[in-house]
């Protein structure tokens, strides 16, 4: 099940580097014990590192709105297009445009096209600036995953549903799925995730 949960567009782990980096000054906030919740609140340990996301959101509102293409057209095709090449295992990622590359790493922000066709089926489709948003999000993820110039052993794992929910309308069932999985993720990223950052870097074993 958590193989399923955490991809490799939901969660990116890799063992070059032995050791953990340690946490930027200003640029990451240590998740904590909240003592008014009860001692069932994940303590996390060092190596842990839950990423705040206030100051990054608040520099993103006028790249999005610039960002946005007015062509729903062009965002409908380019999707289709994106879709049909991913099931036929012919994405190009070398002539892709600056457009099908901010989709498609938005794609990846939710967990890949694997995903995205489930959500689809059930009726959900993602708007042009979820994945615009979901994209810039797992961009600023990477970057604090290798941020001592190589990656770490820590993982990297994306608040899909929340990346979705704040930006375009979900119906219940989403809200439900979101709490099953809640329940089966490291307890370390799901109190990161209750406490509102878009992703979370750092142990992803469970019970850690």
């Amino acid at each position: 099940m958590l193989a399923d949960l955490f991809n490799t567009s939901g969660l990116m782990r890799h063992s070059q580097s032995t050791a953990a980096p340690a946490a930027d000054k200003g640029e990451s906030n240590a998740v904590q014990t909240d003592k008014n919740q009860g001692s069932d609140v994940p303590k996390v340990r060092d190596d842990s590192i839950s990423i705040s996301y206030e100051s990054f959101q608040s520099q993103q509102h006028s790249l999005y709105v610039e960002g946005q293409s007015e062509d729903s057209h062009r965002f409908k095709m380019a999707m289709q297009i994106l879709q049909q090449q991913s099931a036929a295992g012919e994405l190009d990622y070398i002539k892709s445009d600056g457009y099908e590359a901010r989709l498609r790493l938005g794609v990846a922000a939710i967990g890949g096209f694997q995903q995205l066709q489930k959500w689809q089926e059930k009726g959900l489709e993602l708007s042009e600036q979820t994945l615009f948003k979901a994209g810039d999000a797992f961009s600023e993820g990477q970057r604090q995953l290798k941020r001592d110039g190589t990656y770490s052993r820590k993982g990297l794992v994306m608040n899909r549903y929340d990346l979705v929910s704040q930006n375009q309308q979900v119906p219940e069932w989403f809200n439900q799925e979101k709490k099953q999985m809640m329940k089966q993720m490291p307890e370390n990223a799901a109190y990161a995730f209750k406490q509102g950052n878009l992703f979370y870097v750092g142990s992803v074993m469970r019970g850690d």
